[in-house]
């Protein structure tokens, strides 16, 4: 008897859970960055701070292309056109180096706004799913979703909520 009575309460139980209704929604982070003030704030941030690493780059590529031609003058002695040849091969070394490392500072850099970034957006999208009663909301970007009906998708309300409390 308590068998069946055991039995009878985890099939009631276990049926409650399945009536529940389970709510899923979707955001697109990439359009609400593109969209949201602070989100167009930190992409010029990074088109800024890129653009400067680039002129680096190119400013030494720059003398490098100079030391170039001064290696093609024709008034230039052997040992001198091997001296500029063994300078443009170390300018060229330094360069790659350079470029290395303003790449994996770009990374970092872009990896902490983006994170900055995460940390003010977040709440708002959880403050929206718990007013909303979601059980879960996905980001398109990280789910590899394929198909999402337009009903669930938050990103606009999402958005429009970001602009209100960060409209600098």
């Amino acid at each position: 008897m308590k068998k069946l009575t055991t039995l009878l309460i985890a099939i009631f139980i276990l049926s409650a859970y399945s009536i529940a209704e389970v709510r899923i929604g979707f955001v697109n982070t990439q359009q609400i960055i593109s969209s949201t003030k602070i989100g167009m704030q930190v992409a010029k941030k990074l088109e800024k701070r890129q653009k400067e690493e680039r002129d680096k780059i190119l400013a030494f590529q720059g003398k490098i292309d100079k030391l170039e031609k001064e290696k093609s003058s024709p008034s230039l002695t052997q040992p001198q056109k091997q001296s500029k040849m063994r300078e443009i091969f170390n300018a060229k070394k330094e360069l790659k180096t350079k470029y290395d490392k303003l790449t994996a500072d770009f990374q970092k850099y872009t990896q902490n706004e983006l994170k900055t970034l995460e940390n003010k957006i977040n709440p708002i999208i959880q403050s929206i799913g718990r007013a909303k009663g979601y059980t879960a909301i996905y980001d398109v970007q990280r789910s590899g979703t394929i198909y999402i009906d337009n009903s669930v998708n938050i990103t606009k309300e999402v958005i429009d909520a970001i602009n209100l409390k960060y409209p600098q």
